[in-house]
C-alpha cells in the first residue's frame, strides 16, 4: 500500500512548519513602583511577597513612586519601593497563544482529513487550502473561547535583592601555588 501526498498537503505543512515557533505567554513585569502603576490601581487585589517569604494578599489602598499600602483584613501594610518584594494578580490569559495553537491544531486536522481522503477530489491545492482556512478558523475561534476561561496568578512586579551569588569561585595563585577557592553561602 502506498501513501501519497498532495502537493497541496505538502505544501501547507512545509507553511505549518516554518511558522510553528513556540509560543509562551510572556508576562509584562513592573520594575519600580511607577511602573507598577500602569497594571494596577486602587481597589485591585494583589498578593504580595516579602523578602522574608510572608505572602499577604489584601487590597491596594494607595500606591505612588515611593511607596505601596495594601489593606490586609482592614489593615494597612505599607511597603517601600526598596524592599525585595514580589507582588501577583488573578488575571486573565493572553488570547493569543490560544488563537495560535486553536488555529494550527485546526490546520493540522484539516490536513490529515484531507491526506486521509483517497479521493481526487480534495487532491486539488485548492481545496486543501480552503479546508485548511475552514478548520483553522474554528480552532482559533475554539483556542480564544478557552484561553478566555483561563485565569491564573501572574507576577506583575519583582524587586530582587543585589545579593551575593550562592556559589563563588576565587583563584589562589601564590609563588609555589596555583588553585581556586569555592564559597559556598547557605
Amino acid at each position: 500500500m502506498t501513501f501519497r501526498l498532495p502537493a497541496g498537503v505538502v505544501l501547507t505543512l512545509g507553511v505549518l512548519s516554518v511558522m510553528s515557533t513556540p509560543l509562551q505567554a510572556q508576562d509584562r513585569i513592573a520594575r519600580s513602583f511607577e511602573q507598577l502603576q500602569v497594571f494596577v490601581s486602587p481597589g485591585d487585589t494583589v498578593l504580595v511577597r516579602d523578602d522574608s517569604g510572608e505572602e499577604v494578599s489584601g487590597r491596594i489602598a494607595r500606591l505612588t513612586a515611593t511607596e505601596l499600602v495594601v489593606l490586609v483584613a482592614n489593615t494597612p501594610r505599607v511597603f517601600a519601593a526598596t524592599d525585595p518584594l514580589r507582588i501577583r494578580q488573578r488575571r486573565g490569559d493572553s488570547l493569543a497563544n490560544g488563537t495560535w495553537i486553536g488555529f494550527a491544531s485546526g490546520v493540522g486536522l484539516a490536513v490529515v482529513a484531507v491526506a486521509a481522503d483517497g479521493g481526487d477530489y480534495f487532491a486539488s491545492p485548492g481545496w486543501v487550502v480552503v479546508a485548511a482556512a475552514i478548520y483553522g478558523a474554528m480552532g482559533a475561534g475554539i483556542g480564544v473561547g478557552v484561553d478566555a476561561l483561563v485565569r491564573g496568578r501572574h507576577v506583575i512586579y519583582e524587586q530582587i535583592p543585589n545579593r551575593p551569588p550562592p556559589v563563588a569561585v576565587a583563584p589562589i595563585v601564590g609563588p609555589r601555588r596555583v588553585g581556586a577557592m569555592l564559597a559556598v553561602r547557605f
